[in-house]
């Protein structure tokens, strides 16, 4: 039997990625306690997530290599488990129903869009992601059921486009480092295989390779374009490509690491798109002000639920309101006051339906979470974005 498998493992070349060679063979000795991994979810730091084959991988390879015989890149269709050293408590961290791939493009800098064009932003790039991929659109990246004409809202959970900005230190800006293209933890790879096609079909329209980017008029009165690049699919926990690493050092918010790590506190990037009306938040008088506190904070204690990060009510432990924005960097919520210089994020509204309001809040859970943290209406276009609690001065 020895034999047998150590001719098995001797035909082993690859460990996930085509570039990760390996070779196996068997050992008298298994390794040492805190040097063995097992699937798992770990409280901290400890826990990594690595790429394991998903069904089909074989077909999907051969299939594409037919279309285009290597000339073009290909994007295994690989899965992504968390890994725990074995002698770890095993307690999972809740994880969203937005806990799928993410899929991030990177702005080339040297200028970056603002905070306050987050939404804008979310938007165009939903919009070129819709029309350059199949027609009708797929479910998953539509956010509509499937069918002729004006079709109903899924049911489901579908694609969010999330601006990625620099928060979470005390010299953030929060400029628009990044896009990332989430999908949801259920997504089928029929689906998957939709994202990646609309993204492909994205970069070649332009002979750079790049993706262009329009947003609305600027100061100046004219569009503003931006070039974004592909920095990669799902890059928690695997080897960082050489060429990649100086770019991910300066700019670590495009990593889904820095927006996914398990924390029980949470803080707003972008304001949450509250689904009710909750009152008057700017009242002068007490007594209606706190209400309308005490509504807004009991529908964001609504949208964890519905987000998956909650089981119930009892799972968020806490929730404080707020119109000012509780990272350095970041725009006050639209129903803010802002003094001389201050700007604030921009109103949010579905189709042509009434304004949401909006706020900020720092959220605290019973137990931890796993991002990303996306609630509210706006989620699915990077409204309601949280940040793990920094220990740093980048709290205010």
């Amino acid at each position: 039997e020895r034999q047998a498998l150590d001719g098995l493992l001797g035909r082993v070349a690859r460990l996930g990625h085509s570039s990760t060679l390996v070779a196996c063979r068997c050992d008298e000795t298994g390794p040492a306690t805190d040097a063995t991994w097992v699937p798992g979810e770990s409280d901290g730091a400890a826990s990594v997530r690595v790429r394991i084959p998903r069904p089909g991988l074989l077909d999907r390879l051969e299939l594409a290599y037919r279309t285009h015989h290597g000339e073009e890149p290909r994007t295994l269709p690989a899965g992504m488990v968390s890994y725990r050293r074995a002698a770890q408590a095993s307690r999972p961290a809740a994880a969203p129903h937005l806990g799928g791939d993410w899929y991030v493009l990177g702005f080339n800098g040297p200028r970056f869009p603002a905070a306050v064009q987050s939404l804008a932003a979310a938007r165009a790039a939903r919009h070129a992601l819709l029309s350059h991929g199949e027609q009708p659109p797929a479910e998953v990246l539509s956010g509509h059921r499937p069918g002729g004409g004006a079709t109903p809202p899924t049911s489901r959970t579908h694609l969010a486009v999330v601006p990625l900005l620099n928060v979470g230190n005390a010299h953030s800006d929060g400029s628009l480092f990044g896009i990332a293209f989430i999908v949801p933890a259920d997504c089928s790879p029929g689906e998957r295989h939709s994202v990646e096609q609309a993204l492909r079909a994205w970069a070649g329209a332009e002979k750079s390779g790049e993706f262009q980017l329009v947003l609305p008029a600027g100061e100046a009165g004219r569009p503003l374009r931006y070039l974004l690049q592909e920095l990669g699919v799902d890059r928690s926990g695997e080897p960082e490509p050489g060429w990649l690493a100086p770019l991910t050092r300066r700019r670590k918010t495009t990593t889904r690491d820095y927006w996914c790590r398990p924390a029980r506190r949470w803080l707003t990037v972008t304001p949450v798109a509250l689904d009710r009306f909750p009152g008057n938040l700017r009242s002068t008088q007490p007594e209606t002000r706190d209400r309308a506190m005490a509504d807004a904070a009991a529908g964001i204690v609504r949208s964890c639920v519905n987000a998956g990060l909650a089981a119930g009510p009892s799972g968020v432990a806490g929730v404080t309101v707020r119109l000012d924005a509780p990272l350095v960097g970041l725009p006050a919520a639209p129903a803010g006051r802002t003094g001389p210089g201050q700007r604030h994020f921009p109103g949010y509204r579905i189709g042509q339906g009434a304004p949401r309001a909006c706020v900020h809040a720092e959220i605290e859970f019973a137990e931890p979470v796993r991002g990303p943290v996306l609630i509210g209406a706006g989620r699915f276009l990077g409204y309601g974005l949280c940040l793990p609690s920094p220990d740093g001065p980048g709290e205010r």
